[in-house]
């Protein structure tokens, strides 16, 4: 039988929902814990970020991304990059441009909101003990984390998530997302 288990992760209430307009964001509101789906007794760290700018174009990118990382098995002393799992944000490679930041204004670019996906494994991966190779932060606070809980991603600047399994066993990275959120688990093999 699974167990029910809740992880501290943070979720965001906004009053007003930032997007493509360019409204800033002018309150919030942070829960610091949320109920997890139902996963098995080898989960060892995991978290869920609220899906608040639900631009089509912004979706279409966190569920390329989601594609290309789920169910991703490093291995013990092996390191898990980003930008090497996801590649290069692009047309070509079936990317839409959506809301980015670059510094601290937004911009229209490739991959726009993939940083949700890379945010949320940064936060499982520290739930779980796991060591973190590199991560950067954005310059201001994003509608999904509080500063110092993000980790922003740039295939171009050479800004990557890694983190290092320093564990004994393989670990497998599941990601998934509803209509609510983008969830991941991290499971040892």
């Amino acid at each position: 039988m699974k167990k029910l288990i809740i992880f501290a992760v943070i979720t965001i209430a906004l009053f007003v929902f930032p997007g493509c307009d360019g409204e800033e964001i002018l309150e919030y509101v942070f829960d610091e814990t949320v109920v997890r789906a139902e996963t098995g007794d080898s989960t060892i760290g995991g978290a869920s970020t609220k899906l608040l700018d639900k631009a089509p174009e912004r979706i279409h990118n966190i569920k390329l991304a989601i594609e290309k990382i789920n169910e991703t098995v490093v291995r013990p002393n092996e390191e898990f990059s980003f930008n090497d799992t996801v590649g290069e944000r692009s047309e070509e490679r079936g990317f839409k441009k959506a809301t980015a930041l670059f510094g601290r204004e937004k911009v229209q670019e490739f991959g726009g909101g993939v940083c949700q996906v890379s945010t949320t494994i940064f936060q499982a991966a520290k739930q779980a003990g796991l060591e973190i190779e590199e991560r950067h932060q954005h310059k201001r606070e994003i509608p999904y984390a509080k500063l110092g809980q993000d980790a922003t991603v740039d295939f171009d600047a050479r800004f990557d998530l890694r983190i290092k399994n320093n564990t004994d066993s393989s670990i497998k990275i599941i990601v998934s997302s509803d209509e609510e959120h983008v969830h991941v688990t991290l499971d040892k093999m």
